[in-house]
């Protein structure tokens, strides 16, 4: 079985004693944690996404920056820093849903 090498990225992920441990750290595991979903980055090993998998950070970066531009295009605005992907998707399908009605 090949380890995968993984560094935390959110607060929240707990070892087996119930100790935080600190966003930054690299870990080298067995296998992927699925119950840390969104709260690291796999930095090696692991297997291939399969379709519908969790996006990883840089995808998501990516995925962020591409609905801001579609938003601002859409609303001519620049949206709440605070949104992320989901608010922004749901933002922008009104916008886009306006845009089909009028």
């Amino acid at each position: 079985m090949s380890q995968v090498k993984i560094k935390i990225t959110r607060r929240g992920v707990y070892d087996k004693d119930g100790k935080r441990i600190p966003v930054g750290t690299v870990l080298t595991l067995d296998k992927e944690p699925v119950g840390w979903a969104n709260k690291y980055e796999l930095l090696s090993g692991g297997e291939e996404p399969q379709e519908g998998a969790e996006l990883h950070t840089a995808d998501k970066d990516a995925e962020k920056a591409r609905l801001v531009e579609l938003y601002r295009e859409l609303s001519g605005k620049e949206p709440a820093a605070n949104w992320g992907i989901p608010k922004l998707t749901t933002e922008v399908e009104k916008l886009q849903s306006d845009d089909h009605n009028s």
